[in-house]
């Protein structure tokens, strides 16, 4: 009797050094991808998403001569000169509706979600200048961005889409808020 009770005793403690190997095995290889898996998340689902305000600015273009010496000879060129004015951010307001889903790459779980996000901003020309300039940055370049409307002052504009980030110009008179 003596002799089956440490039988089972020892059958017990090799499956269990066993069971704690195979786990301590599993685990160490599923953190250790953790890393490069998570470039591989960022791929197929995206990655973190940050959004900053869009922005708006002026732009004026004055001719300016400069005198530069070419070979002896002191020759006058005019130049464009570029002058930027930013306009500030009055107000703004956001609506932002996350969808949570979970997704497995390997054995780990990653938290992914899809977003449904709507913005009004506010800026006043504050520029002798009618002719204004808006950027809005996307939070990544690594994602899809279905259903994007950008109006200013209720009516669409044309826009000009670049890797990470769209613009647009309208016709804002001086001293006018554009919505």
């Amino acid at each position: 009797m003596v002799k089956r009770i440490l039988a089972i005793v020892a059958i017990f403690i090799f499956t269990s050094i066993a069971w704690a190997i195979l786990g301590g095995t599993i685990f160490s290889r599923t953190y250790s991808l953790n890393k490069s898996l998570e470039g591989k998340v960022a791929s197929n689902w995206g990655t973190s998403h940050t959004q900053s305000p869009p922005s708006a600015f002026t732009e004026t273009v004055t001719p300016k001569i400069v005198e530069e010496t070419v070979d002896g000879k002191k020759v006058t060129k005019t130049v464009e000169e570029r002058t930027v004015n930013n306009l500030k951010l009055e107000s703004s307001r956001i609506a932002v509706d996350l969808k949570l889903e979970h997704r497995q790459k390997g054995l780990l779980w990653y938290s992914t979600y899809k977003v449904k996000f709507a913005g009004s901003y506010l800026f006043k020309n504050s520029t002798d200048i009618n002719l204004v300039s808006f950027s809005f940055y996307f939070p990544t370049s690594q994602a899809i961005y279905d259903d994007l409307l950008f109006t200013v002052n209720g009516e669409a504009v044309e826009i000009s889409n670049q890797q990470n980030s769209i613009s647009a110009t309208s016709a804002i008179a001086p001293g006018e808020t554009a919505k």
